[in-house]
């Protein structure tokens, strides 16, 4: 691939120039560039790659397959509890579910980038008129044979027929598409006045404080935007109520970077191809939580070194977590 110089940042339109070529996968590369207008760190963006990922059981989408199948089997005996356990120990998750758990019973919901549906099935539970929405057909077909008639793909007349909607939500889906920004204008349009939107964003201080040209958990082609945690409030506080915050990592991470297992090195050094030889799946059980009481036990010691500064504290990947109140 030859790395043009500069483009134009699809934030802001400002000039984005050329920062590097990140080299994720061992048969894919992409130029990085960093917005001189709002801070962002942009990659190539691929309107087809969400669908083969999801359509494609050994790319770094299959944890996606089990973890709907474990929110499946509380989905069924509907324990609301047990799915909320299983969901809870990502903080995207839980500022959906806290939204959810407050909304009166019969609110009007809506979830884009729903992938296999595990959360719109959280919604569900909660009592909530939801409608998952995605652009893979493979992790629809998925969805509604777990959680039902609930799902949509985007620009479905269905979405449409839900307005004017309460609460719309999104995690790990905006940093994934082409037009952020016509993204979140469009779920506005959707909402009644006085809705809600909350969504998390990745974070551009995370790759920024460790001298990585890009986050570590999820690379191009799948995410293609990091954001500078500023830029919601600059962008839509004309059409929506802003409130940041910022979720805190995960001190196993810190620990992790302490221990230069997690360090820039590994940025151009790939081990797996895109599509074949992905990492195994994580194997989430449906009786359970996810994480073993010896696995917590260690989490909860490094969490106190973390609070004790023995261990350095560095932005959160995914932590800008972003609630709009339409005006």
């Amino acid at each position: 691939m030859t790395d043009q110089r500069e483009i134009t940042c699809r934030l802001c339109g400002a000039v984005a120039d050329y920062l590097g070529t990140l080299h994720p996968y061992l048969d894919y590369s992409t130029p990085v560039y960093a917005c001189k207008g709002c801070g962002a760190r942009l990659a190539i963006h691929d309107p087809s790659v969400h669908e083969r990922l999801h359509s494609n059981a050994r790319s770094s989408y299959a944890w996606h397959k089990d973890l709907a199948s474990a929110a499946g089997a509380y989905f069924a005996r509907g324990d609301r509890a047990g799915l909320k356990r299983l969901l809870d120990t990502a903080p995207k998750n839980r500022l959906v579910m806290a939204e959810l758990d407050k909304l009166p019973v019969g609110s009007r919901a809506m979830e884009v980038g729903c992938s296999r549906g595990y959360l719109t099935a959280y919604a569900v539970l909660c009592g909530h008129r939801v409608l998952g929405v995605d652009v893979s057909v493979a992790a629809l077909v998925d969805a509604k044979r777990l959680f039902g008639e609930r799902f949509a793909l985007v620009n479905d007349p269905l979405i449409a027929q839900g307005t004017p909607y309460d609460f719309i939500y999104h995690v790990g889906t905006i940093g994934c598409v082409d037009d952020p920004v016509g993204l979140i204008r469009s779920q506005l349009d959707l909402l009644r006045s006085g809705g809600l939107l909350v969504c998390n964003a990745p974070d551009v201080a995370a790759a920024v404080e460790r001298g990585r040209l890009w986050s570590v958990g999820t690379t191009p082609p799948d995410l293609v935007t990091l954001f500078n945690r500023h830029w919601f409030s600059r962008a839509f506080s004309a059409l929506a109520q802003i409130e940041l915050s910022i979720a805190p990592e995960d001190p196993g991470v810190s620990l992790r970077r302490v221990l230069g297992r997690d360090g820039v090195a590994a940025e151009n050094a790939p081990r797996f191809r895109l599509f074949e030889d992905a990492p195994e799946s994580t194997t989430y059980s449906s009786a359970s939580p996810p994480i073993s009481a010896l696995r917590g036990a260690a989490r909860s010691l490094v969490r106190v070194l973390h609070t004790l500064r023995v261990i350095p504290h560095y932005a959160h990947e995914y932590g800008i977590l972003v609630r709009m109140t339409k005006r």
